[in-house]
């Protein structure tokens, strides 16, 4: 029998808020984007709080466990804190969902932001407390920079700020329809790689109806391979409505023809080329929340309000 969460809706986000920047995965190598990123949203009318371990290091992690999970529940215990954005992504965000002490979560829900690494605490969060959270760009990769991407910008402040119910999203790449299908369902997913590695786990997501969104970065054609041959194996794709995927970063030749043609062995529908990826360009997504998708179109509409305003 499955249940169902019963959906937190965060506060959309206003001018005056106060935004928290936290490291729960991979360490900042570059600390002199906390700054910018501050000076960034404070331009815009915004208090920013960098919480007291973000930027520590421990090898390839942002501190200890220990150190990452108290600024996780210090972020959302925090009263004047409004939304809290994820520093980068890189690795070690697994290593504390067992650790997380989820009502901290469920009784003072905010909008939490993030992708690629942060897609196990997307699943994690939403499994434990049915908390609404965001894929969508980092604090300091995404605005910690002297020279701000307009269209993440712009898509950013758009889906936080305002419910975009029958808003249909806009996208920066070509798409390329795999199989057609015109389809409305939850969308959940991330990064391709951190998805997989969910699996058999207790933080894996319900794929029953879903969309499921895939994006990764970097990964060799036979990896992708891997990682989507044991979804398929696990029976993912034989329980999800489609697969929305996002355009993956390689340097190979004619990689996206053959991601495509990887996906059209998925037999449901699916398109390929959506911008909330590694790249420029990055769309925010609310997750598991109700879309209406044309994948032959790549129509891509909002079907679900999301947001306390």
């Amino acid at each position: 029998m499955i249940t169902t969460m019963k959906k937190l809706k965060p506060k959309a986000l206003k001018t005056g808020d106060t935004i928290a920047i936290i490291s729960p995965s991979g360490y900042v190598s570059y600390p002199e984007k906390f700054e910018l990123a501050k000076k960034y949203f404070e331009n815009k009318g915004f208090n920013v709080k960098i919480f007291n371990n973000a930027k520590n290091c421990n090898r390839y992690l942002a501190g200890s466990d220990e150190e990452r999970l108290c600024d996780l529940h210090s972020a959302f215990l925090d009263k004047e804190v409004n939304a809290i954005l994820t520093s980068r992504g890189g690795y070690g965000a697994a290593r504390i969902l067992d650790k997380i002490d989820y009502s901290i979560i469920k009784n003072n829900p905010k909008i939490f932001c993030g992708y690629s690494d942060i897609t196990a605490l997307h699943s994690a969060i939403y499994k434990n407390t049915g908390l609404i959270t965001f894929h969508g760009p980092f604090a300091l990769f995404d605005f910690g920079t002297e020279n701000i991407d307009k269209y993440t910008e712009e898509n950013f402040f758009t889906n936080l700020t305002q419910n975009n119910t029958n808003y249909y999203l806009k996208n920066a790449f070509d798409y390329t329809c795999i199989n057609e299908g015109n389809i409305q369902g939850e969308l959940i997913g991330g990064n391709l790689c951190v998805l997989t590695s969910l699996l058999g786990t207790n933080f894996q997501p319900n794929f029953e109806n879903k969309i499921i969104y895939l994006e990764d970065v970097n990964e060799p054609l036979y990896k992708i391979d891997r990682m989507l041959t044991q979804l398929k194996l696990c029976g993912v794709f034989e329980k999800a409505k489609g697969v929305l995927v996002g355009k993956f970063s390689s340097a190979q030749d004619d990689f996206h023809k053959e991601v495509e043609k990887l996906l059209e062995e998925l037999n449901i529908p699916c398109g390929y080329g959506f911008s909330a990826t590694h790249e420029l360009n990055k769309t925010t997504l609310p997750l598991n929340i109700e879309y209406n998708i044309d994948f032959k179109t790549g129509n891509i509409k909002i079907a679900e309000n999301y947001l306390l305003i």
